[in-house]
């Protein structure tokens, strides 16, 4: 992936436009799939794969070093790199890399790791609920440590309107699968029916069986072969990767 060319990109959007200059635009062809509250959702192709991705600059309170610093939330996909909900934050300044990023969403933080101006979270699972957590709800919080001043702290907070929508759009030019809205009454549902189950009477363990003498034990099946757990290290390199311009 070319940074340079997103970077000029993601300035364009950052400044109100969706107009591409020029030069990118001829490598890239980048194309707009709409905009979704505060979100604008792209896609472009890169080689032989599309990149679709969602971001929004809509910071409704800032607090840091220089006025005219342009903070952004984003959520990245690369199918045909088996990625996807890549999730990345903007700082508009160089961080201390030393000091961890915090996300809050929905009163759950989310720790992520800086290069330069860019905080990411470390695995692909924490992608995943950071791309939940930003479809339902309302805002999101920033919290970081600059790495020209560490007296001053990092403060920004998103409105996450529209992102639901934008999500869905990059999904779909990416040919992933749709998702489906969380119903709030769903939710409340489930909440109570937890409850119910909490106040319930605990069950009586049943009486124990005398031991059988020379009882046959089933040998345990064996694990299928070929399955390996998804590489954590190859994801952090290739993200590590992307943030070369």
């Amino acid at each position: 992936m070319n940074r340079r060319l997103l970077y000029i990109s993601l300035l364009a959007v950052l400044a109100g436009g969706l107009v591409v200059p020029a030069g990118a635009a001829e490598v890239r062809k980048e194309r707009n799939l709409g905009t979704f509250g505060v979100w604008h959702a792209l896609a472009y192709d890169e080689g032989s794969q599309t990149v679709c991705y969602m971001v929004t600059a809509k910071a409704v309170a800032t607090k840091g070093k220089g006025a005219g610093r342009k903070s952004y939330l984003m959520i990245t996909h690369r199918p045909i790199e088996a990625s996807s909900d890549v999730f990345s934050y903007g700082a508009g300044e160089p961080l201390d890399s030393k000091h961890d990023v915090t996300l809050r969403i929905a009163k759950e933080d989310f720790e992520l790791f800086s290069v330069k101006e860019t905080a990411w979270a470390r695995d692909p699972l924490t992608d995943h609920k950071i791309a939940a957590a930003i479809r339902n709800s309302p805002a999101a919080q920033i919290t970081a440590i600059p790495a020209q001043s560490r007296v001053t702290t990092i403060a920004d907070k998103f409105s996450l309107t529209g992102a639901l929508s934008a999500y869905r759009a990059i999904n779909k030019a990416c040919g992933l699968p749709d998702v489906v809205p969380v119903k709030k009454e769903a939710v409340k549902k489930a909440a109570v029916k937890k409850t119910e189950v909490k106040k319930a009477a605990p069950h009586k363990p049943a009486a124990k069986t005398p031991a059988i003498k020379n009882k046959i034990v089933q040998k345990p099946v064996a694990q299928i072969p070929g399955l390996k757990k998804a590489s954590v290290a190859k994801t952090t390199a290739t993200k590590a990767k992307t943030t070369k311009k």
